[in-house]
């Protein structure tokens, strides 16, 4: 039998619109651990009333869970059919309210009475029921009445079952009987009577619906005597228990409480009662959402106001016909009542009021509300108007319905005391108890045990976490399972795992992307440096680490070998090597410390594990291009295969390498980017984690091929983007668990090739890296390389005298020690990974477009038409809020960090003040490398997640890399796949600067370009080559990024010359993204402007670019986001993210303050909807959109730029020109820093120089600025 959940929610959707909303409210209940079963209902009448088919109610009901991904179940309920009316419903339908009320109180023959009692002696005389205090008395007499009254309803309604029975296939629909819409109430014994006829019908039934005492009003509350309810609800619960036991009926059969009455005011008992008895209950809400429809639309005023007035205008005209179809459940006072004159003068404030289900207003009219909610007829009367009215204010009435349902029905029904015990299924392993609401946080806020990072994410690690400053990147197990080894990103730490405390930790030369081994005894570690060598420590019985000679490794053409995953040999003499750079494999002779060969494999070979006589090698780039195939640069590496259409790197291979006869037998392509290696203890299995295929490949090692394709995916209906990355097997080989780095946790693999399955997800730490399995302790190590984020509060000296400061680099990695948790848990556990991830958000990111929906400044859907057709995407350079907001009061800043204040950035500030102030807006990522790729790609790869070392292979904030790319591509790369047109204005683009003389063979100084440029000579040629081919085509010539000789304001011109060009052609490009990177500064370096001058600059480039397209003729179709790259040379006092971010536009909401949590995957996603484009990755598709920046109403009015007060040649004295001795240390550092190229300085150095230049020579460096890891 197919068996109804035992809490169930009757929803109403009449004119199905909301079934999406409505399915919100029921997910929010299962977030909070309680699953409601949804049953979707629509009567007859109201399918005839507004002309609908029951096929419509089923198809929003399963469009609705298709778009969220809903799992649970879920139902269609032909509601208040009968014998006459059944058959439409027989294909829609999996849930029939079978309704008697017509035939309740029609006599049954004196046979049919006769035969009832013959069968039914048990009904006579003193029935002791398990519950009630007092047994049930009846007579023969009264049996017979009670029989007589309802027991042609009840052959009725067994009537209409074997017609449904004999339509659909066995267990494939659930039966409800309701005898509710009836005069006369039903008491106990008398359902006892109905249950034990409703047996001898055969009726498999699993809810009830009586009358109960009191009235059930449309619309309103429960009216009568809450007690006296509370005792009869309890005894039918009792009735109910005692027939299943007595008539075999289903054990699930529950009570069904009806009507379209808000019931709040008997919440509390129900939720009491059916506590008492361990019982289920069944609630309609029946029309409520009807009403929040009419809410909504007052709410969005305009249009939606003036269309619900229409609607009771025209109720109040036809009030009789409309009421008497509910004449048993209604009651109006027509003095009470408002005239459609009185109502017309109403605000959207005050028709809400009286609408709205709230006693507690004084405004609020029961009337009112009763004769609109049986005012639907109006609305259907009004066809498309009213359809259409509900896409154009979708918003506000979709927010109305799901909290309505949730706050007002779900939550007082179900929630607080019902949810104790479900909590206790989460206590000790999946975190916090209370709902975290992302959007409304802010980043670094710690809540019960849960941390809200900058990319769509909350962290709930599982086990005890090890935190430190650093990186990590990989972790080794002592052979003793004594110690764990970490590879930080500057040091090396020792774990001992019978305390959970670090022993050690020495510095080394830069962690590479992976690389630490014990040697067998346990007394020697070995790990991989950027700098082209092993280093070795000797480790001591109590964990102390001593630092050894390096093993020196053979350099690469491009500088360092660059060595990676490492290996020993089962001889233990042999350490084998991945050389990144040198594209080989390497052995290394431990004995005599020296390298004894190398052996050539793929393209960047990363991890390599042994099997036998043969080793396996995973290469990031794959095979090596050859003839004819499309190429890339791979930083200092050899250049490797890449997509035609993206550039982006697109090969990966396994090597296999015979170790007898040092040669590679073949590759084994497999996914993208493969990196962690795990092989079985019996060798039959190689198992490759593909990061940027979201995958594993495993590899059979008697024939070397592919056996079987396994997905990391938490969910598999996400986007791409969980960079598998590493992976360990359990110690019976049937459990594979994968970093999933993206994900935030390990994916659990049930291991049985070739059908292996993923199993579910642990929560981890941020981006899990290198694990270690230990056998001992059957637990998981795993090293989280962002850990806990970057708001350490504990850091030495990190308070201002006004409070916290932060910057993004104060990097704080754990290690997460993990027990592996019972098969029981992990289906919770995995629930909370799926939560962590904001699932239902990236799920519904993917819903299709729907047809004729109105346009709006972002639209709910990806397709869907928006008022604005071109998108002006600004990103800048390194500045935090505080740097340049901290000084505006009206949003939260920290004046104390403020050193761009409105002195230097008087544009800023005026855009922010005339258009919306986000003081709530992160950065994804720490620096130019990670930050220009969370920009424009919405995604870092995990290629970038451990190259923090040392950059070893490049630092690609302008390109230059294929291997730093997501396979998922670009913006622009989904700007041109869907047919829009594209511009690029700096960014991405290598710059050319020289003198048109050709006798002027030096660069150009700071000076030189700006008098050329002021002055108008010309003199200067500047141009812009595409750093990755994929753009070449839609490069602006004459427009550069970096280098910062350049002004901003030449930048800018670029851009408005061409909108001119565009304004006479009418063909301004649908996406046009522009760097504009001078706020970055060149600290106090001699030659180049003051930082003040230099953000200056930034500043009234800025500024001209809004005005020169709030003046243009695109600007009523015209949106200009702009964002920081990044945020690290700068502090703020919440969290080092946070960043200075900006919406413009003639639907930008004027004058106020969104504290909404955005990031920069936000601002994609908004950009996404606004040009009809899909989400690339996980993360965009997780992202919160921008909506509440925007509003209905333009505001054409045009913004006036403010001139600089800073003087734009304000320069840094030259050397000689110094005196005071600490101006002449910063000036001589800055002339070491390589502040020509973006983020290759040191950025605590920059930070240093920066305070200084700006807040003076005498104000002294605070102590919680400098870095955790100095």
């Amino acid at each position: 039998m197919l068996e109804l959940g035992r809490y169930s929610l009757g929803v109403g959707d009449r004119f199905a619109r909301q079934a999406k909303a409505q399915l919100l409210a029921i997910q929010r209940a299962a977030d909070e651990g309680l699953e409601v079963v949804p049953v979707w209902n629509k009567s007859h009448r109201e399918h005839t009333t507004i002309g609908s088919q029951p096929a419509d109610t089923r198809w929003a009901a399963d469009e609705a869970v298709r778009t969220l991904g809903w799992k649970g179940s879920y139902h269609v309920d032909a509601d208040h059919i009968n014998l006459s009316t059944v058959d439409a419903y027989l294909d829609s339908s999996d849930f029939f309210t079978i309704d008697v009320a017509d035939s309740i109180g029609r006599a049954a023959s004196a046979e049919a009475v006769s035969s009832f009692m013959a069968r039914h002696a048990e009904l006579i005389g003193e029935i002791e029921i398990a519950g009630l205090d007092h047994p049930l008395i009846a007579t023969r007499a009264s049996v017979a009445a009670i029989v007589r009254y309802y027991l042609c309803a009840v052959r009725q309604a067994g009537e209409v079952f074997r017609t449904i029975k004999s339509a659909k296939p066995p267990n494939t629909f659930i039966t409800e009987i309701s005898m509710d819409e009836t005069d006369a109430r039903q008491t106990p014994f008398e359902v006892l009577v109905i249950l034990a006829a409703i047996a001898d019908e055969g009726i498999p039934i699993q809810t009830i619906a009586p009358k109960f005492t009191g009235r059930f009003n449309k619309g309103v509350d429960y009216v009568g005597d809450i007690d006296r309810f509370a005792k009869e609800f309890d005894a039918h619960l009792a009735v109910i228990a005692h027939a299943v036991a007595q008539y075999n009926l289903p054990r699930n059969l529950k009570l069904s409480v009806h009507s379209g009455s808000d019931k709040f005011s008997i919440y509390e008992s129900i939720k009491t009662i059916i506590q008492k008895h361990h019982a289920g209950v069944h609630v309609k809400t029946a029309g409520t959402t009807w009403l929040e429809e009419l809410i909504g639309l007052a709410e969005a005023d305009g249009e939606g106001l003036q269309l619900a007035k229409e609607v009771y205008r025209k109720a109040f005209a036809q009030a009789e016909q409309l009421c008497r179809p509910y004449a048993t459940v209604i009651a109006i006072d027509e003095a009470q009542l408002p005239s459609p004159a009185e109502s017309a003068g109403w605000t959207s404030e005050q028709f809400v009021a009286a609408l709205r289900h709230d006693a507690s207003t004084p405004e609020f009219n029961p009337s009112f509300r009763q004769l609109l909610h049986v005012g639907y007829k109006i609305a259907a009367q009004l066809g498309e108007r009213y359809t259409q009215a509900l896409e154009t204010y979708h918003e506000p009435i979709a927010k109305n319905v799901t909290e309505n349902l949730f706050m007002r029905h779900i939550k007082p029904l179900f929630l607080t005391a019902l949810l104790c015990l479900c909590w206790l299924a989460f206590a000790g392993h999946a975190g916090a108890q209370t709902r975290l609401n992302y959007d409304e946080s802010q980043i670094g806020q710690e809540i019960e045990g849960r941390i809200v990072v900058p990319t769509n994410q909350v962290l709930s690690p599982l086990g005890r976490q090890v935190a430190f400053p650093g990186r990590p990147t990989d972790v080794a197990l002592s052979p003793d399972n004594r110690w764990l080894a970490v590879l930080n990103r500057d040091n090396v730490l020792i774990v001992d795992l019978e305390s959970d405390e670090i022993v050690s930790q020495e510095s080394h030369q830069g962690g590479s992307y992976k690389g630490i081994v014990f040697a067998p005894d346990g007394r020697s570690l070995y790990l991989s440096c950027i700098r082209g060598n092993l280093d070795t420590f000797a480790i001591s019985d109590a964990g102390k680490l001593e630092k050894q000679e390096p093993i020196n490794l053979p350099a690469a053409r491009a500088e360092n070998a660059l060595p990676s995953g490492l290996t020993i040999d089962s001889s233990g003499n042999s350490l084998w090597v991945a050389l990144n750079l040198n594209n080989t494999l390497a052995e290394i002779s431990l004995k005599d410390r020296a390298l004894v060969r190398e052996i050539p494999v793929g393209s960047a070979p990363y991890d390599v594990v042994l099997v036998g006589s043969k080793a396996y090698v995973s290469n990031w780039a794959g095979r090596h291009p050859e003839e004819g195939d499309t190429k890339g640069p791979a930083g200092k590496g050899t250049q490797v295969r890449v997509d035609p259409r993206t550039h982006i790197a697109a090969d990966g291979t396994v090597s296999v390498v015979d170790l007898q006869t040092g040669k590679e037998l073949k590759q084994i392509e497999v996914g993208l980017h493969p990196a962690g290696l795990e092989s079985t203890s019996d060798g039959c299995y190689v198992i490759v984690a593909n990061a940027n295929s979201d995958t594993l490949s495993v590899i059979d090692t008697k024939s070397d091929t592919v056996l079987e394709t396994i997905s990391t995916r938490p969910a598999a209906r996400l986007l791409f983007g969980s960079a598998p990355n590493d992976l360990v097997i359990d110690s019976e080989g049937k459990t594979l668990y994968v970093s999933n780095g993206t994900n935030n946790c390990l994916a659990v693999i049930d291991f049985q090739p070739p059908q292996s399955r993923l199993a579910g997800c642990l929560p981890t730490g941020w981006y899990p890296a290198g694990l270690a399995f230990d056998k001992s302790r059957n637990a998981i190590y795993a090293a989280n390389i962002k850990g806990v984020g970057s708001r350490d509060i504990e850091k030495q000296g990190g308070r201002t005298p006004e409070g916290f400061a932060f910057n993004s680099h104060d990097y704080l990695g754990t290690v997460s020690l993990i027990p592996i948790p019972q098969q029981e848990d992990l289906a919770d556990l995995t629930k909370k990974v799926l939560e962590n991830n904001r699932l239902t958000e990236s799920v519904n990111a993917l819903a299709p477009p729907r047809a004729d929906v109105a346009p709006r400044p972002v639209p709910q859907r990806h397709g869907e038409p928006s008022h604005f057709k071109h998108v002006l995407y600004i990103i800048k350079e390194n500045r935090t809020y505080d740097q340049v907001f901290g000084d505006i009061e009206r949003g939260e800043g920290d004046a104390s960090l403020c050193i761009f204040g409105s002195k230097v950035t008087p544009n800023h500030h005026k855009l922010v003040d005339e258009f919306i102030l986000l003081d709530n807006f992160y950065c994804s990522g720490t620096l130019s490398a990670d930050g220009h790729q969370w920009t424009n790609e919405a995604y870092v790869t995990d290629y970038l997640e451990k190259a923090y070392g040392g950059w070893p292979r490049s630092y690609p904030y302008w390109g230059g890399d294929a291997m730093a790319y997501a396979p998922s591509g670009f913006l622009w790369d989904n700007v041109l796949a869907h047919k829009k047109t594209l511009r690029v204005y700096g960014e991405f683009i290598s710059a050319e600067i020289r003198w048109k003389d050709p006798q002027r063979t030096q660069r150009p100084s700071f000076l030189e370009c700006y008098r050329d440029f002021m002055e108008g000579k010309n003199e200067i040629d500047v141009r812009a080559h595409a750093a990755i081919e994929s753009i070449k085509p839609y490069v602006c010539p004459t427009a550069i990024g970096f280098p910062s000789i350049v002004l901003d304001l030449h930048r800018a011109e670029q851009f408005t010359r061409e909108l001119a060009q565009f304004e006479q052609e009418g063909n301004l490009p649908n996406f046009m993204v522009m760097l504009l990177p001078n706020d970055h500064t060149a600290g106090t370096k001699p030659g180049m402007p003051t930082p003040e001058a230099a953000v200056a600059d930034n500043d009234l480039a800025l500024g001209r670019i809004v005005e020169a397209v709030s003046r243009s003729r695109f600007w009523p179709e015209m949106c200009i986001f702009v964002v920081q790259d990044d945020p690290q040379a700068g502090f703020d006092h919440i969290d080092g993210h946070r960043t200075v971010a900006m919406v413009i536009s003639p639907y930008t909401r004027r004058k106020v303050v969104d504290s909404t949590n955005y990031n920069q995957t936000s601002m994609i996603r908004t950009m996404e909807l606004i040009l009809g484009l899909p989400p690339m990755n996980q993360f965009d598709a997780s992202a919160t959109a921008m909506t509440s920046c925007f509003t209905d109403k333009p505001d054409f009015t045009a913004y006036d730029s403010v001139p600089n007060i800073i003087p734009l040649d304000q320069m840094n004295p030259d050397v000689e020109a110094i005196n005071d001795p600490q101006q002449l240390h910063w000036a001589l550092a800055s002339l070491e820093l390589p502040l020509d190229d973006v983020d290759e300085a040191d950025e605590d150095t920059l930070n240093r120089i920066l305070w200084h230049a700006v807040r003076g020579r005498d104000d002294t460096y605070p102590s919680w600025a400098v870095l955790s890891d100095d």
